[in-house]
């Protein structure tokens, strides 16, 4: 790299670190955030790649030549890999601080600096029907409307095109973002019991909606889409370790309920009258 290269590089590693220890550290007070925040000075590596590379493994995707908006998209890392997949990637982000590291990374690795906009997904930037595949990644869960979310990425959604949505289902014994167990089917006030009694932060907690899939599926139920749920092998990915996981292992064996969901939306053309 260049100098100047070389200087920007530096400056987006010192954002992101202030992000992200602000983010683990002091937003869910999690023990481990020193070594969260190493990992994700080289995100695009340790997040992004190995769940799009999941996405085109179980659905044969293939990302050139397709316009793709990115929803929720954080501080770029996913939107630098879909871009290095050979797509035309937007990107959507509502946070100041976020949107200030995506730009900077679009222009490190020669991205169309206008093609990330801040604005959230209720209310999406763009005409109907402009893009191939809209990508939506842990976001759902932190919408202010979540009918609405999915009305607006399905709109911007072409004919034929997918929209995938990845989010926890709040019905399994676990909170992803806090790392923490919880008792199946609790709603969120018994969560933030739980970290009051653990001396932790609930501030970031009511930022999370507790979705479900059978919630998703009345929304999903009102569109003219094609819905399909992909199942990753977790219960034998647990059987190996269920006895650091007993709780996990137990719950998806018993109601066959993952901790995440991985949906796929595909657009169909309008219903005849």
């Amino acid at each position: 790299m260049s100098e100047a290269q070389n200087e920007l590089a530096a400056q987006i590693e010192a954002l992101l670190r202030q992000y992200y220890e602000n983010y683990y550290r002091k937003d869910l007070s999690l023990r481990d955030w020193r070594e969260r925040v190493e990992t994700r000075l080289d995100e695009e590596r340790s997040f992004a790649e190995p769940h799009i590379r999941k996405i085109e493994d179980w659905t044969g995707q293939s990302f050139t030549g397709q316009r793709v908006l990115v929803v929720g998209a954080g501080t770029g890392a996913e939107s630098v890999v879909l871009t290095q997949r050979g797509a035309e990637v937007h990107g959507i982000e509502p946070y100041d601080k976020a949107i200030e590291i995506l730009h900077l990374k679009a222009d490190l690795h020669g991205l169309p600096r206008q093609n990330f906009k801040q604005a959230g997904a209720e209310d999406i930037p763009y005409p109907d029907e402009s893009f191939d595949f809209v990508y939506c990644y842990t976001v759902i869960e932190h919408v202010q409307d979540i009918a609405r979310s999915v009305d607006e990425m399905l709109r911007v959604c072409k004919v034929g095109g997918t929209v995938y949505i990845q989010t926890p289902d709040y019905r399994f014994p676990y909170e992803g973002h806090y790392k923490m167990n919880r008792l199946p089917f609790s709603p969120r006030w018994l969560a933030a019991l739980q970290l009051l009694l653990q001396g932790r932060s609930t501030a970031f907690l009511r930022s999370v909606n507790f979705v479900t899939a059978p919630q998703l599926n009345r929304i999903f139920f009102a569109h003219n889409a094609l819905v399909q749920r992909i199942d990753p092998p977790w219960l034998q990915e647990w059987a190996a370790v269920r006895s650091r996981n007993r709780l996990h292992y137990w719950f998806a064996q018993r109601f066959g309920i993952g901790r995440d969901q991985n949906i796929f939306l595909k657009k169909l053309p309008p219903r005849s009258a």
